[in-house]
């Protein structure tokens, strides 16, 4: 096996304000009020939380990211992702319509860590 690695590729980190408390790793959403929150089961993502100081959040909404599913392993290629929890993610149907689809390159299946590029 060749070991490749793909972080760092498009990083792409913005800063946001945060409506609640937000743990590294967190997948992350946009709330009503336009602060980032963390996501919960069904919700579609804008990134993740790479690190939280007081009341603002550094989320990564561009380039590679690596986390865990639940569920059937996602498909490498163009998947639709969604939020299974607030730190995995879980390969949306493809009648999920409104949900992203994004470039999966890895998928861990002893692991259950999957790849992909925001």
């Amino acid at each position: 096996m060749v070991n490749i690695s793909y972080n760092g590729f498009d990083n792409k980190v913005i800063a946001m304000e945060s409506s609640s408390n937000i743990a590294n790793g967190a997948l992350v959403t946009i709330a009503s009020t336009g602060k980032c929150t963390q996501c919960t089961a069904n919700q579609e993502f804008i990134g993740v939380a790479v690190c939280k100081r007081d009341s603002v959040v550094s989320v990564q909404v561009g380039g590679y990211v690596e986390c865990k599913y639940t569920g059937t392993a996602p498909s490498k290629g163009y998947t639709r992702l969604k939020a299974s929890a607030a730190t995995t993610v879980v390969a949306a149907s493809n009648d999920d319509y409104g949900i992203n689809k994004y470039k999966v390159l890895k998928v861990d299946e002893t692991n259950k860590i999957v790849g992909f590029i925001l």
